[in-house]
């Protein structure tokens, strides 16, 4: 059985990875992204940020272009259906995968998301910001 599967290889996605031991990721995107405006989070953009994110995830087994299909919890385990017909079962599934998650509609029953007044990115990684 697997540690762990983290769907979404955005800012949420590639920090979480990088934090649960390094268990694997899965991207439907087939390349590597820049996604966001760049705008100043912290004092670094947001590209740049997830720009040292990679850098800092790159042992993090990763397969691009594979989306998530199905998602059964079972017995302690919840086992993960992907678009190359592979599966996997894990201990821990995180869809950090947007607003409009697939892992949230395939885990729970549907619901819209709804603005509640706030957002934030955080997340601590063993870099300096440029200069």
């Amino acid at each position: 059985m697997n540690g762990g599967s983290v769907r979404g290889g955005g800012i949420g996605g590639l920090s979480l990875a990088a934090a649960l031991d390094r268990r694997g990721l899965v991207e439907r995107s087939p390349a590597r992204r820049r996604s966001g405006r760049g705008g100043p989070c912290l004092g670094v953009t947001r590209v740049r940020l997830q720009e040292i994110q990679l850098t800092g995830a790159a042992a993090v087994p990763h397969r691009l272009g594979v989306g998530v299909t199905d998602v059964t919890p079972d017995a302690g385990r919840v086992a993960v259906g992907f678009s190359d017909g592979t599966s996997g079962d894990y201990d821990l599934v995180v869809g950090a995968d947007g607003i409009h998650s697939t892992v949230r509609r395939l885990a729970m029953r549907p619901v819209e998301p709804t603005y509640a007044g706030a957002m934030a990115w955080r997340s601590v990684v063993p870099a300096a910001p440029p200069a």
